[in-house]
């Protein structure tokens, strides 16, 4: 039976985690798996505590929490030859969306974790960090930024990303980038620019429907210079995936992708803000091992 490692963060979704976690606990005693847990202090603890478990010898290294939490497991562990775990209890839980994961029931979570069944899935790189959902930078990074400095504060959960999209529209406006994928460059104006490695981001924004974790490529979704109107009409369609076909979008597919333009433009990847432009996103040279369903 592999060892497991499980990194708990108990503020994730608001308090859900707090919430379930006796459950997860239980689910596993019962199992008589071979288990340790660690809880987060603060921001960038999951990564720490990730990766001294990793070298203490934990075969399995397992995200209890939201997309942060495991985007810091993922930093911790990636390079180590430790497996990841998921099991989500967050609020947006991007990634666990893409595979079927019941994501308001953890013992089903738990029973996946179990069975151990693991797939090599593609990392994003980025400015020597590693990002498992979602980078990019424009409209998509600021919305990200203000929500982690405003929205959360006073909203919960997805009302969070909403309201944040909204304030950050009243201010923001397309900017002239140059985005260059495996060498080809395109000039554009554009709202913003999404490199999926996974299809979510935002809590259940399907920026990237037909991204794919196994195909070492990222799908680049760029929303170009339509009225605010017009983006408007283009967001709610996100949610579904169904923006595709929008005359204003347009999706490439690269396994490393540049983007240069204002130097004030913040970029993301996974929802934390890493940096400003120019930016390169790479996919990593090796794959992570992933327990998946």
């Amino acid at each position: 039976m592999a060892k497991l490692a499980l990194i708990v963060n108990l503020i994730a979704g608001n308090g859900r985690c707090r919430k379930v976690w006796p459950d997860i606990e239980k689910r596993l005693q019962v199992a008589q798996a071979d288990y340790r847990a660690f809880f987060t202090e603060k921001a960038g603890h999951a990564e720490l505590l990730a990766r001294e478990a990793a070298q203490a010898g934990y075969d399995t290294v397992v995200s209890v929490g939201g997309d942060g939490t495991l985007s810091e497991v993922v930093n911790g562990i990636y390079g180590t030859g430790a497996t990841l775990g998921v099991i989500p209890a967050g609020s947006g839980n991007d990634f666990c969306r893409a595979f079927a994961f019941d994501l308001k029931n953890t013992d089903l979570s738990c029973d996946i974790l179990l069975a151990g069944k693991a797939l090599a899935v593609d990392v994003g790189a980025v400015d020597g960090r590693y990002f498992i959902n979602v980078g990019g930078a424009g409209f998509d990074a600021e919305v990200g930024n203000m929500a982690n400095i405003w929205g959360k504060k006073y909203f919960p959960g997805f009302a969070a990303y909403v309201a944040s999209i909204l304030r950050v529209l009243l201010s923001f406006s397309p900017r002239e980038l140059t985005i260059t994928l495996d060498g080809e460059e395109h000039r554009l104006k554009a709202w913003l620019v999404a490199v999926g490695n996974a299809q979510y981001f935002g809590g259940g924004l399907q920026v990237t429907p037909n991204a794919d974790v196994f195909d070492r490529l990222f799908d680049v979704c760029v929303v170009g210079g339509t009225g605010k109107l017009e983006l408007l009409r283009v967001l709610p369609r996100v949610f579904k995936g169904a923006h595709l076909d929008h005359p204003a979008v347009k999706v490439f597919r690269a396994s490393r992708v540049t983007i240069a333009g204002p130097t004030e433009l913040v970029s993301q990847a996974d929802g934390e803000i890493i940096g400003h432009l120019p930016v390169e996103f790479a996919i990593a040279d090796q794959q992570l091992q992933v327990i998946l369903p």
